[in-house]
C-alpha cells in the first residue's frame, strides 16, 4: 500500500499542473456552494466520485495516510519490541558467557595448580625411586661386601688343614653367609621386577657350561646332605644358543636351591631335552628339576608361587627362606614368555619344570672357542694382574686366590694408584678394578687410563669387581670402557674363566710370581 501511495503523488500533481489556476479557482468556488447546499453526506461524496475523481483521491488520502501510518507504527512497535527481547536474549548470553568464562578460569586455574601439584608429585616420586636405587645399590655394596671377605676367608681355610670339628664349623659358616647372599640376591631381584627395571639379554651362551657351572655350586650342599645331584643332557640339545644366560641360570639355580632346601634324602635331577612343541625359526628346551622331597599338597600349589609365600608357617620355619625364590623365577620366565609348572605329591617329591625357546646360534654369534680349564685348581705362572681394591679383607682374598694360581699380583688401594701405576710404564696383563673407592672410583680410574693408552692397538684389558651387579652398573662400566665385571661374591669358576680369557700366551710369559703392595 505504501508502494501505490507513493506512485499516486506524482500522477496527482501531474494532473493538478496540468490544470488552469482559474478553473481550479471555480471549481472551489462550486464545491463551496454545493457544501453548503447538501453537507458532508455520503450523496455528496457520491457527487464528487462521479464527476471529480481526484478530489475524491484528495478526500480518500487521508484515511489511507492514517491506515499507512497505523500499520507502519504497528510493525514499528513489533520491531522495537523484537529488539527490546534480543537484546535481552544478548544480554543474558552475554552474561551467560561472562559466568562461563569465570567457570573456565577457575577451571584452567584449578587444572593448572593440579598439573603443577602432579608434575611436582612426578619429580619428588622420581626423586625417591632414584635415591631408593641409590639407597639398594649401596647397601647392596655394603652388604655384599663384607660377605665377599666371609666366604672367601671360608674358601680359604678349606685348603688349610684343618680337624673334623672345624671343617664342620667352618660348612656352617659358609652355609650361613651363603644363606644370606642369596636373601639379599632375592630381595633386590625381586624389587626391580616389581618396578619392571628388568632387562632380558639376547646373547650367544655355552648351554653345556652354564649347566656345569651350576652343578658345581650346587654340588658341595648336595654332598653335606648326602644328596646325589644328576645332570641329563638329551643327546640332541645344542650346545650354542641364544638367549639371557644370567637369568636362565638364575631360573635354574632358584630350583636347584629348592630342590636342595626341602629335600631330605634321595636325588635331585636336572633333565634338559628338546620341546614337544617346535617352531621353524626357534629351539624349543625343556628344562625340569626333579626332587624326592618332602611334596606339595594339592591345595597348596597355586599359593607357592606368590610372593613372600610357601606352602605353609611350619615349611618356613623348619627351612628357613623369604618365600621370594619362586615368585622371581615366575616372573623372570614370564619376561622371556614362558611359564612355570610343577607336578607333586605329599612325601614323594616335586617336579617343576618349563619350556623355553632359544635363537639357534650360528657361526657368526657363536664366540670362539675357549681352551677348557682341565685341573680343579688351574695355574697361570707368570701372568701379572693389577687389583684395584680399598677393602683389607678383599685385597687379601682376591691376593690368595691369584697367587694360589702363580700370578703376580700388585695391590693398591684406590682409582688413583692404579692410574698412577698404570702410568708408570709397568706391564700388566689385566686389572681388576673395583668400582666403589675413596680418593678416585673405579669408572673414573678406567677413563683416565682409556686416556694413557688411546695410542695402543690393544689396551690393558679391566674387569670390574663390585658387589652391585645392576644394568646400571654395567652400562656405566661399559661406557668407562671396561672389558667385563665379577661379582661379589667372586665364584672361584668365573674368576678362573676370565683369568683364562686374558692370560698371556706361554712364550710372553716372564718371572716368578710375587705380590707388591702399592701405598
Amino acid at each position: 500500500m505504501g508502494v501505490g501511495f507513493g506512485l499516486l503523488f506524482p500522477a496527482l500533481a501531474t494532473y493538478l499542473v496540468n490544470w488552469h489556476f482559474d478553473k481550479l479557482h471555480r471549481i472551489g468556488e462550486y464545491l463551496y456552494a454545493h457544501w453548503q447546499t447538501v453537507g458532508t453526506s455520503w450523496q455528496f461524496v457520491g457527487y464528487v466520485q462521479q464527476n471529480i475523481p481526484f478530489l475524491w483521491i484528495i478526500d480518500t488520502t487521508p484515511l489511507i495516510l492514517g491506515i499507512l501510518a497505523y500499520l507502519i507504527g504497528r510493525k514499528q512497535d513489533q520491531l522495537e519490541r523484537l529488539n527490546a527481547r534480543q537484546e535481552v536474549l544478548i544480554q543474558q548470553r552475554t552474561d551467560e558467557l561472562h559466568q562461563q568464562n569465570a567457570r573456565l578460569r577457575r577451571e584452567i586455574t584449578v587444572r593448572r595448580r593440579t598439573e603443577a601439584a602432579l608434575r611436582q608429585a612426578t619429580q619428588q616420586a622420581q626423586h625417591l625411586a632414584h635415591s631408593k636405587d641409590q639407597f639398594l645399590s649401596a647397601m647392596s655394596h655394603e652388604i655384599r661386601t663384607p660377605l665377599h671377605g666371609i666366604i672367601g676367608m671360608a674358601d680359604l681355610l678349606q685348603h688349610e688343614t684343618l680337624s673334623a670339628q672345624q671343617h664342620t664349623y667352618l660348612e656352617a659358616l659358609r652355609f650361613s653367609a651363603s644363606h644370606l647372599h642369596q636373601l639379599v640376591n632375592d630381595l633386590l631381584d625381586y624389587q626391580k621386577l616389581e618396578e619392571d627395571r628388568l632387562s632380558i639379554e639376547s646373547v650367544a651362551f655355552d648351554l653345556f657350561e652354564l649347566v656345569a657351572q651350576l652343578q658345581t655350586a650346587t654340588a658341595v650342599l648336595a654332598q653335606q646332605k648326602k644328596l646325589v645331584l644328576r645332570v641329563n643332557l638329551a643327546p640332541k640339545v645344542p650346545q650354542w644358543v641364544v638367549g639371557d644366560p644370567l637369568r636362565l641360570q638364575q631360573v635354574l639355580h632358584n630350583l636347584l636351591s629348592n630342590a636342595l632346601k626341602f629335600t631330605e634324602s634321595g636325588e635331585i635331577l636336572l633333565a634338559i631335552r628338546l620341546a614337544a612343541d617346535a617352531r621353524p625359526d626357534s629351539v624349543g628346551l625343556l628344562f625340569e628339576v626333579k626332587d624326592t622331597g618332602i611334596g606339595i599338597a594339592p591345595q597348596k600349589l597355586a599359593m607357592i608361587f606368590d610372593r613372600f609365600t610357601q606352602a605353609d608357617a611350619d615349611t618356613t620355619r623348619r627351612f628357613g627362606g623369604t618365600g621370594l625364590g619362586l615368585a622371581i623365577t615366575r616372573k623372570l620366565l614370564a619376561l622371556q614368555g614362558s611359564r612355570i609348572q610343577v607336578d607333586s605329591e605329599v612325601g614323594r617329591g616335586s617336579r617343576f619344570y618349563f619350556v623355553q625357546h632359544f635363537a639357534p646360534a650360528n657361526h657368526g654369534t657363536v664366540p670362539g672357542k675357549q681352551p677348557m680349564l682341565q685341573t680343579e685348581h688351574p695355574t697361570w705362572p707368570g701372568m701379572r694382574v693389577l687389583v684395584a681394591e680399598d677393602d683389607r679383607i678383599n685385597q687379601l682374598v682376591i691376593q690368595k686366590l691369584l697367587t694360589s694360581c702363580q700370578i703376580e699380583v700388585t695391590l693398591v688401594d684406590n682409582g688413583a694408584q692404579a692410574v698412577e701405576t698404570v702410568a708408570s710404564q709397568e706391564t700388566f696383563d689385566l686389572v681388576l678394578m673395583d668400582l666403589h673407592m675413596h680418593e678416585m672410583d673405579g669408572l673414573e680410574a678406567t677413563r683416565q687410563i682409556r686416556r694413557l693408552q688411546a695410542h695402543l692397538d690393544q689396551p690393558l684389558p679391566i674387569v670390574a669387581l663390585t658387589a652391585a651387579v645392576t644394568e646400571e652398573a654395567r652400562t656405566q662400566a661399559e661406557q668407562a670402557g671396561m672389558n667385563g665385571m665379577l661379582a661379589k661374591p667372586m665364584h672361584k669358576p668365573l674368576v678362573y674363566k676370565v683369568l683364562e680369557t686374558y692370560a698371556p700366551a706361554p712364550e710372553e710369559v716372564t718371572p716368578p710370581p710375587g705380590i707388591r703392595v702399592r701405598t
